[in-house]
Parts: C-alpha cells; structure tokens; sequence
C-alpha cells in the first residue's frame, strides 16, 4: 500500500465513528418505576418520538390518516415496527445486584399519536422481592450503534406503589461504562429499595 493510500485509509478510519454516530431517531424516554406488594414490579416506559422521524411511522400505519390507530392499525404497527425490539432487548439495560437482567417481554403496548408525534406505552415487567436487606437495581435505556438517540425525562421521572418500602435512587451519567466506540456513557438510574 502506499503512503497516500494509507494516509487516506487511516482518516477514514478516524473519521467513520463520528460519521456513522448520527442518530436516525430522537425519543425522549419517560420512566416510572412500578412496584407491587412484593416489591419490584417493573418499568412502565413512554416513549415520545421527535417529530420527523416519527411522521414516517404515523404515514405507515395510520392508514386511514384520522390521526389515530384502530386496533387492526395498531396490531400490524406492533408486529412490524415493536415487537423486533425483543431481539434488542427493548433497549433496556437492567442490572440486579450486579447481574443481567435480559427483558424477555413486555405487556400494555400502546401506540397513539399526539401533537403529531408518535408516542410509545409499555410495560417491561422485572419482578424483584423486597426482603429486610437492600437490592440494587440499574436500568438504562440506550441503543448501543446509536441509530436511535433516547433522552431520559428527569421531570416525568416517578415512582408507583412505592409507600410500603425503603427505595432511594438517583440519576446520574456512568463515564465508567461506555457504547458506541466508547464515545457515550448511559445514563442510569440507580435504585436501592428494602422492606
């Protein structure tokens, strides 16, 4: 190889993570997290697309355009545009005391269309039993190739159920954990609850 040919391979190669690290989708990711009388019972998520990219999906499949989805409207949109997340772990990364959690399903799924933008609604269930002594939980939401951009709502970010334990948490960006050619760290949010 010659030396301008390799000059030109080596940017290329400095330059393609910043290129490729465009995202194609903005969702702004609203998170609460749900207990029961056991303790831990998952994460109910609200997923706001931005407003573009989400009009190609709104154009899909609401195929009558009356600006909302029938239940044969909603039904392909889950089968052709939800339910592959599965393979992607619904882009939740869970964590409990230290060990994976892979999300396996989801339930209540609910897509609607408001202010123009497509709104996801679902459930990832992640049942954990309180005892007398703490159990750490960490979820984040991200997509590792960075084809989608999530945003954590801080302000929507709230609790059910949660009276009957001992829960702190917090929010906070993991620099110590890195996706993307190590250009970004997730944000997480770290929960530690007893009875």
């Amino acid at each position: 190889m010659t030396c301008r040919k390799f000059t030109v391979w080596f940017l290329f190669l400095l330059i393609t993570p910043n290129l490729l690290a465009h995202p194609h989708l903005f969702i702004e990711n609203h998170v609460t997290i749900v207990f029961d009388q056991n303790g831990l019972a998952g994460f109910q998520y609200r997923w706001v697309f931005d407003e573009i990219s989400g009009a190609s999906y709104i154009m899909d499949y609401d195929s009558d355009q009356d600006g909302s989805f029938s239940g044969k409207e909603l039904a392909i949109l889950k089968s052709e545009a939800f339910d592959n997340l599965r393979d992607y772990n619904y882009m939740s990364h869970v964590e409990i005391n230290g060990k994976t959690f892979v999300v396996k399903y989801t339930t209540d799924f609910l897509a609607s269309i408001e202010d123009n933008k497509l709104v996801y609604q679902f459930f990832v269930p992640c049942h954990v039993k309180a005892i007398s002594s703490s159990k750490k939980i960490i979820l984040s939401v991200y997509d590792d190739s960075f084809f989608v951009d999530f945003s954590l709502r801080r302000d929507t970010f709230g609790f059910v159920n949660n009276a009957s334990f001992q829960v702190k948490h917090r929010i906070f960006q993991n620099t110590q954990k890195s996706y993307y050619f190590d250009q970004l760290h997730p944000i997480e949010i770290e929960l530690i609850f007893s009875k």
